[in-house]
């Protein structure tokens, strides 16, 4: 009988070694799904399709305008807020600094005012004089010291033209004089504003310049 072939295999026979899928033999499969590369703005400006060009120009105007508004009303907003603030830090400052006023009418009074050059008629004055003080104690104290207040209010109506009492700038400069000289005798409170209530000027009796 013959003997079957020795199919064992030679242990002195080097082993096949595995094929690693990382083998720079071994087949690599490739993505075969074509690149699409996204067209930009300056393309399609300058497309030769005449519908993209006018749909990319009109995108660009609207985003513009879109980001143009959204800044405006960003703007006016603020300016509105800051405006509210404004206003009721205004209201705020007036209602923690005003300051009662505290009044007393002094008495009427009646001079010749001062005659001018070349002037032929005289002219008379009846004004009734009101102050403002910054304490109650201040205007009683006028009250108190009419006699002393009209000693002193007396000689500067009648040092005053006519044409000085006609205008603002000359009432003005009447008031400061006055209150000036009511601060002298006031006790417990400044005179701080002098008021003309009523205020007339007529021609002297007889219509004809006395003499002086």
């Amino acid at each position: 009988m013959e003997n079957a072939p020795n199919e064992s295999t030679d242990p002195r026979e080097p082993a096949e070694e595995p094929v690693s899928p990382f083998d720079e033999t071994s087949p690599v499969e490739v993505n075969s799904t074509p690149f699409v590369k996204t067209p930009r703005v300056k393309d399609l400006l300058f497309a030769e399709d005449k519908p993209s060009r006018i749909a990319t120009l009109l995108s660009l105007i609207f985003g513009l305008l879109s980001v143009t508004c959204i800044a405006l009303l960003a703007v006016s907003l603020v300016n509105r807020h800051n405006a509210a603030t404004q206003a009721e830090r205004d209201a705020d400052a007036q209602k923690g600094g005003s300051e009662p006023i505290y009044s007393e009418n002094i008495g009427s009074f009646n001079v010749v005012l001062k005659s001018e050059a070349n002037q032929k008629k005289d002219y008379d004055l009846r004004v009734d004089i009101t102050v403002e003080c910054s304490e109650q104690e201040g205007c009683d104290s006028l009250k108190d010291k009419q006699i002393e207040a009209r000693d002193l209010v007396n000689p500067i109506l009648s040092s005053i033209t006519r044409e000085e009492f006609l205008t603002l700038e000359g009432k003005n400069r009447i008031r400061r004089r006055i209150a000036e000289q009511l601060n002298g005798i006031a006790k417990g409170g400044k005179v701080e504003e002098v008021r003309f209530t009523e205020l007339t000027i007529e021609e002297g009796r007889g219509g004809t310049k006395s003499s002086q």
